[in-house]
């Protein structure tokens, strides 16, 4: 991913969209098992996604069925103070052996991606090296500029760790005064910034700057809130009714999903929990997981059709509950013996993102 060019904001308008899963249209895998389930709405309060409560309003789909409008509670950051002092941050403990096995596992995973930020030929799963392209040229928004030199920074964080944490607070500072005006590509850009930012504080401990991880975490509730006014909600309606989209959507889409899964992730083994209110959502609603490393990796808008083209003959959405476990949705639930084949699939053709998804589902509290 070339750092040549800079421009923010970038324009290309995304359509406000929703969607809401009722739970008797979802086909349920444990866990990633072939045992399928009929669920009914009222089984499920999705708690957000079960999003620490400084994302939860918007990685949720607060919507009753026929309401236009997501219910999103916007924070003012550097006003807002915590009611308590969490350990934010620090690693969750384990009683239950498989859980602390993929936990650990995870966690391991998820340290290197800092490390991966140190070059754009490297970068984590959840940067596609297409995403920020306007005409054929990559023009790379500012945050992204901003953390990947951060990064080199944070691989000598000994020598000036205190210089490193400035240096993100003002960019955390400078993202919500500019937040306001930021299009879909820069705020997307900006989420993902603050999701390696978020990383590197997992991986780095304590900080001695007051109520930073706070302040990061809101910030982080108020750039994904705006993307959520742009764009409609952090995951694609198309790409879940299975419509087609062009290859730049499907980019677009697809790194809001991964990003949101990282964060998922991450709340699933560290301590994210800032207090803030976090409303219930009256429907059931589901996390799609990452795509097949094939439409993933694909070089060109070709390579990614005919991969497409492959895909599309399995009718599955796959995706994350809130409780992780892995769930099978379509508008109606089929045979066990398909469930089995869609699963095997989507197993056959995951990269390293799907392997953390499998294994925060492993993960229980």
């Amino acid at each position: 991913m070339p750092m040549d060019d800079v421009e923010t904001p970038l324009e290309r308008p995304i359509p406000r969209t929703a969607y809401v899963a009722h739970g008797d249209d979802v086909g349920i895998t444990s866990n990633g098992t072939t045992e399928g389930l009929s669920l009914q709405n009222d089984d499920f309060t999705w708690d957000c996604l079960n999003l620490p409560l400084s994302f939860s309003p918007v990685f949720g789909m607060d919507l009753t069925p026929g309401e236009p409008s997501l219910g999103i509670r916007t924070l003012d950051t550097d006003s807002q103070q915590p009611t308590t002092t969490p350990t934010l941050f620090q690693p969750k403990g384990f009683a239950n052996p498989a859980s602390k096995l993929s936990a650990g596992i995870a966690t391991a995973m998820l340290r290197g991606y800092p490390e991966m930020m140190r070059s754009c030929d490297t970068v984590p799963p959840f940067f596609h090296p297409h995403c920020y392209e306007v005409n054929g040229e990559r023009k790379v928004p500012a945050p992204l500029v901003n953390i990947m030199s951060i990064a080199q920074m944070f691989h000598r964080r000994e020598e000036n760790k205190g210089f490193i944490w400035q240096n993100v607070d003002r960019e955390r500072k400078r993202l919500v005064g500019e937040c306001d005006w930021l299009d879909a590509d820069s705020l997307l850009a900006a989420l993902q910034a603050l999701c390696v930012a978020c990383l590197m504080r997992f991986v780095d401990g304590e900080t001695e700057i007051e109520d930073f991880d706070f302040q990061l975490l809101t910030c982080v509730n108020k750039i994904a809130t705006r993307l959520v006014d742009v764009t409609g909600n952090l995951v694609a309606k198309d790409d879940l009714e299975g419509r087609r989209m062009t290859w730049n959507e499907w980019i677009f889409a697809e790194c809001k999903r991964r990003t949101l899964l990282v964060f998922r992730v991450l709340q699933k083994i560290v301590h994210l929990d800032i207090l803030l209110p976090c409303p219930t959502l009256p429907e059931y609603a589901a996390a799609p997981l990452p795509a097949s490393k094939q439409l993933w990796r694909a070089s060109t808008a070709e390579d990614w059709e005919r991969a497409r083209d492959y895909d599309s003959r399995d009718l599955w959405v796959h995706g994350m509950l809130k409780d992780g476990s892995l769930a099978a949705l379509k508008d109606g639930v089929d045979s066990t013996h398909r469930r089995i084949v869609d699963w095997d699939r989507w197993y056959a053709g995951v990269d390293e993102l799907g392997v953390l998804a499998v294994l925060s589902a492993n993960i229980q509290a």
